[in-house]
């Protein structure tokens, strides 16, 4: 019953609120007086504004437990939300006698006085309120509990003012109370239906939720109230974007970025960002176009022509144990992990260099313990300023700064643009240029990037190593299974891709290939909404390819992930931006993956692996070609079991799969970079196998 409701929890918070309704009614059908049964299926009625009908469970899971405060906040909500304002008054005192307090508690009470009277008129000066002012600066310092505390405060002094009841809500989201902030944050759009700032906040919380439908609902309603608020248009445009609604995305996006006459700021800087992020994945983008673009980004971000550079005081000793630093928003479970950990583990073992990590996120889990074994000095940076942190990283003394997330989400590259060390790099978290002439080398492989095709994408002089990671398989992997297609009629193409890759010139070419192989399915794995789902269906529809010829797979932890590859006999690539993490993946459970080795650094990810894994019969030079290689591996079906059972030893035997090969070429980039400056010369093209 616990794991029905977990899974019920799930589906609700993922907005399937159909589904959760029905695994609600599903357990209490057996034990009606499962308590949190009873609770969740009352809120999720009340969240469908329905609480009068809610009434009923949340009151039976209440007598169930009176000790808990949840049960008793959630009967107090139905009843508010039911109009039933004299039984909620009775109840909250019932509740204090049985023990009821708290902020929660608290809060109710101060919401149900204000219900008892119609609300006051706003007062109509445009002049904060001094707690307004209070509260927010405590946000900014991350004072989290004494900008609660008077943020509850405020509202109970002042139920009518919207502002207060705004405030409260960014205070409880940016203290993880997730639920309680939302609720108070849809009071706050009723009390400031035209502000767009309050619609905003209420549109990204839902953003964050995977609740993309009421998200865009709000940021669209905060877009009407005011064209030109720039966070709604950037919250936006993101929206677009993870639907590969490509042209709204980069219409809003330049919308927002073109509003702001002033100074570029940090929201400048994740908005120009998202755009490159997002003409990256598109595939009617020209890659002049693309290069041009992060140009752009460069000369908005970087020291303007004429400024003077910062004059690094680095001792130039060309072979002195060397101070390296990375930057990165990624050091938890993420993919930039796979490929970093096995680098950093073996440059710490080596003790040649000092490292320092520069961490612009809040997430800390297992994955990032354990790299911070291997720093000597671990700096969370999340809530300092470009310039701070920039000045943090002289002062350490670093000597080669490293960014390993280039411009996916939360990246500092504005720091690198400021010239924070006196040699910088790019490495890893993005397949292409970083825009930035202050950002001196950009860590490839010659299988990727073939040496003189790419070097006008790139504002850094390429640095070829024998692979540009090192992977690092999971301890817990399933077993490679045998070639389903073997045990079977049919044979299954997969995509375990994030859904924005999946695009029109993508589903173009699967669809060719599944219409050539008549007794073919394709398996779509990590799609996170009903909506995608829909969309894809009717995509392929409209190709020719039926509905039953499509398995959707929901996302799921990441030994299922793994798993699911067992019923996969060959992966299929995305265009123009190829999977990387997933490729690697699927090798490792036995599975190649057909990739098409497009025009731009972003489309030759895959090229990149399989090459040098020396499976160049798996890499297409054009759509015509990926289709005749698709058919022909699923009539040589014998060839390609065989190919599956000698993945895992023919990966770990390629550089990719030697972390001690490719650490100790690591050293020797770091080491020529820094004997040119020492020398003063400047940066320069080079492969350390030379």
């Amino acid at each position: 019953m616990d794991a029905l409701c977990a899974r019920a929890m799930h589906a609700q918070i993922a907005g399937r609120s159909a589904e959760a309704e029905r695994t609600y009614c599903e357990i209490l059908r057996a034990a009606p007086e499962h308590a949190f049964a009873n609770h969740c299926l009352g809120m999720l009625k009340i969240q469908l504004g329905d609480s009068v009908a809610a009434i009923p469970f949340l009151y039976r899971a209440l007598t169930t437990n009176l000790a808990s405060t949840d049960y008793w906040l959630g009967y107090l909500e139905g009843l508010l939300g039911a109009g039933q304002i004299e039984q909620a008054s009775a109840a909250l005192l019932l509740g204090r006698q049985q023990g009821l307090v708290g902020a929660g508690a608290d809060d109710f009470a101060a919401r149900l006085n204000h219900a008892r009277r119609p609300a006051p008129i706003e007062a109509s000066s445009p002049d904060p309120m001094p707690d307004d002012t209070i509260i927010v600066e405590l946000l900014h310092r991350g004072e989290m509990t004494r900008a609660l505390a008077l943020a509850r405060a405020h509202v109970a002094r002042h139920p009518g003012y919207g502002v207060a009841w705004k405030i409260l809500g960014a205070a409880l989201w940016a203290n993880d109370e997730v639920e309680e902030s939302l609720r108070i944050m849809r009071i706050a759009t009723d009390l400031l239906p035209q502000d767009a700032e309050v619609h905003t906040n209420l549109g990204t919380a839902l953003c964050k939720l995977e609740r993309i439908d009421e998200a865009e609902r709000c940021l669209t309603r905060a877009r009407s109230i005011d064209p030109s608020f720039r966070p709604a248009l950037f919250q936006l445009g993101s929206i677009f974007g993870t639907q590969a609604r490509y042209r709204e995305s980069e219409l809003v996006l330049r919308q927002a970025l073109a509003a702001n006459t002033g100074a570029p700021g940090r929201e400048d800087a994740e908005g120009h960002s998202n755009l490159l992020f997002l003409l990256a994945n598109d595939a009617e983008t020209d890659p002049a176009a693309l290069f041009a673009e992060h140009q752009r980004f460069g000369a908005r971000f970087g020291i303007a022509p004429g400024a003077t550079p910062p004059r690094h005081q680095n001792s130039r000793a060309p072979e002195r144990r060397l101070r390296i630093g990375f930057l990165s928003a990624d050091f938890h479970l993420h993919s930039v992990a796979y490929f970093s950990e096995p680098a950093f583990a073996g440059l710490a073992r080596s003790g040649r260099a000092d490292l320092v990590a520069y961490y612009s996120n809040t997430v800390e889990d297992e994955v990032t313990a354990r790299l911070a074994k291997h720093f000597g000095q671990w700096r969370m940076v999340k809530g300092a300023s470009d310039r701070e942190i920039a000045k943090m990283i002289a002062e350490d003394r670093i000597d080669i700064l490293v960014d390993l997330s280039g411009h996916t989400a939360i990246n500092r590259l504005p720091v690198m643009g400021l010239r924070a060390a006196p040699v910088q790099a790019s490495w890893l978290g993005y397949p292409a240029t970083t825009g930035l002439k202050e950002v001196d080398y950009y860590l490839a492989d010659e299988h990727w990037l073939p040496p003189g095709r790419f070097d006008d994408q790139f504002t850094e002089k390429l640095v070829y190593l024998p692979s540009r990671w090192a992977f690092q398989p999971l301890d817990f992997s399933p077993e490679v299974a045998p070639l389903p297609a073997l045990r079977s009629v049919g044979f299954t193409f997969g995509s375990f891709h994030r859904m924005t890759k999946i695009n029109a010139r993508t589903i173009d070419v699967w669809a060719r290939l599944l219409i050539s192989v008549p007794d073919s399915q394709l398996l779509i794995a990590g799609v996170f909404f009903d909506s995608q789902q829909q969309s894809l269906t009717e995509q392929f529809g409209r190709r020719g390819v039926g509905a039953a010829r499509l398995v959707f797979k929901p996302r799921c932890g990441l030994y299922d992930y793994l798993a699911l590859h067992a019923v996969v006999d060959l992966c299929l690539d995305t265009q123009p931006y190829a999977g990387a993490t997933t490729t690697m993946h699927s090798l490792w459970m036995g599975v190649p993956t057909l990739t098409l080795a497009g025009a731009t650094s972003p489309a030759r990810a895959g090229a990149g692996i399989l090459g040098g894994l020396d499976l160049p019969a798996f890499i297409a030079d054009g759509d015509d070609d990926f289709v005749a290689r698709g058919v022909y591996w699923s009539r040589h079906r014998d060839d390609l079991g065989a190919l599956r059972a000698s993945l895992r030893s023919r990966l770990l035997q390629s550089p990719v799969g030697q972390p001690d090969l490719i650490v100790a070429h690591l050293e020797k980039a770091f080491r020529q970079m820094w004997r040119r400056w020492c020398a003063r010369l400047p940066p320069q093209s080079f492969s350390t196998a030379s």
